[in-house]
């Protein structure tokens, strides 16, 4: 008779789907990520009730637990990582393989939730790219089961309670402590996270509690429907927050309630059958869509379905074909001492070898991260430092988010700019507006934009020797309903409304006449016609490759960019025409009547689809009149 309980596979296909559809960006389930949360409660209570039941047996063999884990976890786990090298040498272009290489490391260490931290950031290759990039939450999940079987072997069974509640509650702590200050390693690091596997392992401790049997049977059913709703509602708190405490202790319930309505019901077996491959789906799933992110558009629901569908064939062929015969599969701890490590460096080796990158260092160095003056000029307040000017006492000021940074270069070193950077990612130079990002904490990194705004038009306001005002922002998600624009009332409480032409042109009308009213001339930078990944890749295989003629290669088709820009290009008209703002388009020098180039004299100008890159900049601005001069006659006329 078979031990599986289908309610639990039933919540390992819930939480498997809901990461597929998140990370497919089907509408609706932009929350599915907490699905990854439900599979950390599973692992716990799983792992703690393996243990615990063997110590008060005396049973408990590390040799035969570690073995388990092995022939469970590495096998599908090594056939994904030798498929995603194969892919990545022919579909990758350079600077992905690059982070990939890096990524694989951590796979075979389990590591790879230090690897990210080490990648995160704004200006670092897009996470819809990195293929490798879900294996942090199993580097986590291995993490958590070195640590646990120690933990309860060396503490005596009458502590065991107490232990993992006091820890869970000092990691919740450590994760709201830390969340404050550094997102990433609060959501990435175990001593953050482990407090949602410690609710499975604390649940596993009570099971046979008839008191806890009684309430969790009462509440099954409401929180199972806590866990269906989940991907849909948000708190729009930081993550790992109260969004996951709820489905955490709702998963928790379910486990230890054990409900019948969850055990066997026809309604619930799509779902389990789901579980069963939940394993296998979320290895192969992720690897095959950020492959397609990096090469086609993954816009349209046909490519959407399509990738679902090469998701769920490739999980079930690696589960029936690796992960079960290798999970049932007798062979002896000795044996995976050595063919486990070899199979280890074998991939490690493979992956040095195939995914080489000609001239690596100069492409890191070309597409390198392009903050402006300094990455310290990136800042929840602006500060005037001297990292983030270029004299005591500039008079003219660089006000806006990544794309004005990747002008700063071009400006400074190459037209002899006397300016200040004061800049914040994803924060156009709006005033009480904010885009949406959609993430678990929308709503404060919102706040955190207005009030970086409000301190830049501050300092602004007060400094008098500020003659000149340059705005330069990527504007594009202020001006789709696709998007969302946050503000704040009187009372600071957030209103969201749909993002639209008209109120991008209210804001930059409001921000355009303010500046003005102090006497501050204003300029505004377009942004560059924006790429597709085709043409990024493009650009990446050119400079890894070089042809003879560089600059007649990976062009943007002008009609497309004037058409998939038309609301941005309004926009800057409106401020030109209207607005008496001077407006500097970067296409008049990039583009003519058919097309845009992307490389300049061998110089890549784009690092990303939307970023001028370091190098880029400088070439850019050496090629365009002065912008001084162009201020300077402005402001006098």
């Amino acid at each position: 008779m078979s031990t599986i309980r289908v309610d639990i596979q039933v919540l390992r296909g819930l939480a498997v789907l809901f990461v597929v559809l998140e990370h497919l960006a089907i509408p609706g389930f932009q929350h599915g990520y907490l699905g990854v949360d439900i599979f950390f409660v599973i692992s716990g209570f799983l792992i703690t009730s393996i243990v615990s039941k063997g110590l008060e047996r005396d049973s408990f063999s590390f040799k035969q637990f570690y073995l388990r884990r092995v022939k469970r976890l590495l096998p599908a786990s090594f056939v994904t990582i030798f498929a995603t090298i194969i892919a990545a040498k022919f579909l990758l272009p350079p600077m992905q393989i690059e982070s990939l290489k890096q990524q694989i490391i951590g796979a075979l260490t389990f590591s790879t939730n230090f690897v990210l931290m080490s990648q995160a950031g704004y200006f670092d290759l897009e996470s819809a790219t990195k293929p490798l990039l879900h294996m942090w939450s199993l580097a986590v999940e291995e993490q958590f089961y070195f640590f646990v079987p120690a933990l309860l072997a060396f503490t005596p069974a009458k502590h065991w309670r107490k232990l993992l509640i006091a820890l869970a509650i000092v990691s919740f702590v450590g994760c709201l402590y830390l969340s404050a200050s550094n997102q990433s390693a609060a959501f990435y690091l175990l001593p953050t996270r482990a407090w949602e596997l410690l609710i499975g392992s604390i649940a596993s401790m009570l099971v046979h509690s008839t008191v806890v049997k009684s309430v969790t049977s009462t509440l099954a059913i409401p929180a199972f429907a806590v866990l269906l709703v989940s991907p849909f509602v948000n708190s729009g708190l930081s993550h790992p927050g109260l969004d996951a405490v709820v489905v955490c202790f709702a998963t928790a319930i379910v486990l230890l309630a054990n409900h019948r309505q969850l055990n066997g019901q026809t309604w619930a077996l799509p779902i389990k059958k789901a579980g069963d491959i939940s394993y296998s789906l979320y290895l192969v799933h992720w690897p095959i869509i950020a492959i397609a992110n990096a090469t086609i558009s993954t816009e349209s629901m046909t490519v959407k379905a399509t990738l679902l569908a090469a998701s769920l064939v490739s999980a079930l062929a690696l589960y029936h074909l690796v992960e079960e015969p290798f999970r049932k599969m007798q062979y002896g701890f000795k044996p995976s001492l050595v063919v486990f490590p070899a199979l280890t460096l074998a991939l490690f080796g493979l992956s040095h070898a195939f995914l080489k990158v000609q001239s690596a260092e100069k492409i890191e160095k070309l597409f390198a991260p392009n903050y402006g003056l300094d990455r310290s000029c990136g800042t929840n307040i602006y500060k005037d430092t001297e990292k983030c000017r270029t004299s005591q006492d500039p008079k003219i000021i660089v006000w806006g988010d990544s794309y004005a940074m990747h002008n700063i270069p071009g400006m400074a070193q190459s037209q002899k700019i006397d300016i200040r950077q004061a800049t914040r990612s994803s924060c156009a130079p709006f005033l009480n507006t904010a885009p949406n990002t959609k993430r678990s904490n929308f709503e404060e990194q919102a706040r955190q934009c207005v009030g970086f705004n409000d301190s830049a038009f501050k300092f602004i306001s007060e400094t008098p020797t500020i003659n000149t005002v340059i705005l330069a922002g990527s504007y594009g998600q202020y001006m789709q309903d696709s998007y969302e624009s946050i503000s704040f009332d009187t009372n600071g409480a957030m209103q969201i409304a749909k993002s639209t032409p008209e109120r991008a042109m209210k804001d930059m009308q409001v921000v355009v006449e303010k500046l003005k009213a102090l006497g501050k001339q204003v300029v505004i930078i377009a942004p560059p016609p924006p790429l597709n990944n085709t043409i990024v890749s493009c650009i990446q295989g050119e400079m890894a490759n070089p042809s003879l003629n560089q600059s007649n290669k990976c062009l943007l088709d002008r009609k497309l960019f004037e058409r998939s820009h038309k609301n941005v290009l309004n926009l800057m008209k409106y401020a030109e025409t209207t607005l008496g703002a001077k407006v500097i388009y970067l296409s008049d020098v990039l583009c003519d009547a058919n097309s845009c180039k992307t490389i300049i004299d061998g110089v890549p100008i784009y690092r990303d689809p939307g970023h001028l890159s370091t190098t880029g900049s400088l070439k850019l601005y050496e090629k365009m009149p002065n912008i001084l001069s162009t201020v300077v006659s402005a402001h006098q006329s």
